[in-house]
């Protein structure tokens, strides 16, 4: 347990901006100055005006590759045979998509979405979770206290700051419900086991003291009987 708190203390001062930008991101995910808000690198700018529900016209006659920001996310490898030249911004095709901040996010939406919808990282936005971001990439020793059987999701299916309050069950088989959040930022485990910890350090506490206040005692029994030596006066 000690390596354990340990690691997390590591894990948590290194990656403190992180933990920000996730959390922040739950809370200005439906914003579309999400990356200014976060701090994040903002794409290349020269993207048209985004259109609202109330102007589609404002994407007619456009092209994907009128949208240079977008482009930069385009996933090659996944659309080989599809040319951002030649997509209509409004088009419904789904087409994949690589994050310009995180190369690991690739995803799949229509172009609309992007172009007229104003969609953005689904990963970044907290809408889905990378498994080598998740609670069990970064907090292994949590994923093992993860109930197999009542929760709904896995635990490389949430983030390491998520608020989804879930089930745990520790080695000693208590159970109990506590946000993710709450177990990686400040450490807390079970509480089960810490009451009962507290209470077998209290009941020490206790014993010592008796035996030392015991002790003490006879320390002073022991002297009022000593027998005189040889010479001594009674």
């Amino acid at each position: 347990m000690r390596d354990a708190a340990r690691r997390w203390r590591q894990r948590a001062a290194s990656d403190h901006a992180a933990w920000v930008r996730e959390r922040l991101a739950e809370r200005y995910a439906s914003e579309t100055d999400l990356r200014t808000r976060l701090g994040l690198p903002v794409p290349p700018a020269g993207r048209p005006k985004r259109a609202s529900p109330r102007e589609a016209s404002s994407v007619r006659g456009l092209h994907l590759a009128d949208y240079p920001d977008l482009v930069l996310e385009w996933a090659w490898e996944g659309n080989a045979d599809l040319d951002p030249a030649r997509l209509a911004a409004g088009s419904h095709e789904r087409v994949a998509w690589r994050c310009l901040l995180t190369a690991a996010h690739v995803w799949e939406t229509k172009v609309a979405d992007r172009t007229y919808h104003d969609s953005a990282c689904p990963y970044h936005m907290g809408v889905r979770v990378h498994p080598a971001e998740s609670l069990a990439a970064y907090f292994p020793w949590l994923a093992l206290e993860w109930h197999p059987t009542r929760n709904a999701l896995r635990p490389d299916q949430v983030t390491r700051a998520s608020a989804r309050e879930v089930v745990w069950r520790c080695e000693q088989g208590h159970e109990w419900s506590a946000p993710v959040y709450q177990r990686t930022l400040s450490g807390s485990g079970c509480p089960a086991c810490y009451r009962l910890e507290a209470a077998a350090r209290t009941k020490a506490g206790k014993t010592r003291a008796r035996r030392d206040r015991d002790g003490a005692a006879m320390t002073k029994v022991v002297a009022l009987h000593v027998l005189p030596t040889e010479g001594e006066a009674v």
